[in-house]
């Protein structure tokens, strides 16, 4: 069903999911090529300007203190180390918050190898399985996304994809691998 702003999926008037998956999927003579496209919805995007915007506050507000002539110096030594760690791992933490919300994730079967890539910000880790011991292919613990046994450990794929993106995501799979 196309509903408000052409977007499968969703009714007239009911506003998207704050991060929205689709899956655009092309076949070739060897295999396939999957791609889970992930957006990040304007809730998080507002968040990261307000998380932004508290930890410059933040930050400002600790370097004030440690300039401040009646500091006493346990304060001074304080407020440095935690200066130090504020300014490390804030951008940190909001890069993380924010890439795991965004990014894609590549799924790829070309000739007996499955290579899954799941790329977020600057990181992009990616496995190559043997197709062969691709066994047990079936829909997750939830019907929006797709699991399969490959040696002694389970993989997800697809991790909140629509109900009819995560079967022709399966049905992909199942007609390469099987």
């Amino acid at each position: 069903m196309v509903g408000a702003g052409g977007r499968s999926g969703h009714d007239a008037g009911v506003p998207p999911p704050a991060v929205e998956r689709e899956l655009l999927l092309t076949h070739h003579a060897r295999g396939f090529r999957a791609v889970v496209r992930t957006r990040v919805g304007r809730g998080w995007r507002v968040f990261a300007a307000v998380a932004a915007v508290v930890w410059a506050v933040m930050l400002f507000l600790a370097w004030r203190t440690l300039r401040d002539p009646e500091t006493p110096p346990a304060g001074v030594a304080f407020m440095a180390f935690w200066i130090a760690n504020f300014a490390v791992s804030g951008p940190v933490a909001l890069y993380w918050i924010l890439s795991s919300r965004g990014g894609r994730e590549l799924i790829e079967l070309a000739g007996r190898e499955l290579v899954v890539r799941r790329a977020a910000g600057l990181r992009e880790p990616s496995r190559s399985l043997d197709a062969s011991r691709v066994v047990n292919l079936r829909r997750g613990d939830g019907p929006t996304h797709v699991a399969f046994d490959h040696g002694s450990e389970t993989l997800r794929l697809g991790e909140g994809l629509s109900p009819a993106d995560a079967e022709r995501l399966l049905d992909a799979l199942r007609t390469r691998t099987g």
